[in-house]
């Protein structure tokens, strides 16, 4: 695994590229890009407006640069009080 993260080759992930051109800014942007998704889960409350729509055989997904159900992802976001 490409430093545990599952990945074949340090190459699999482009975004950022890899070598001595890498991006400078890549560890500071997944550093907060993790601070962000944690605050958004701290923060609110999520739950799938239609479950049974969302059943994994009723979905269908569609290709791209990234997999995604070809309807989208309906849900309905609380916020948590105490944050």
């Amino acid at each position: 695994t490409a430093a545990s993260g599952g990945a074949t080759s340090n190459y699999a992930f482009m975004t950022f590229l890899h070598g001595p051109r890498s991006c400078i800014g890549q560890g500071f942007a997944k550093a907060e890009f993790a601070c962000i998704l944690a605050s958004w889960i701290g923060r609110f409350e999520f739950s799938l407006k239609n479950k049974e729509e969302y059943d994994e055989k009723n979905i269908t997904i569609k290709g791209g640069v990234t997999a995604r159900p070809a309807k989208g992802l309906h849900v309905y976001v609380k916020i948590v009080d105490g944050w």
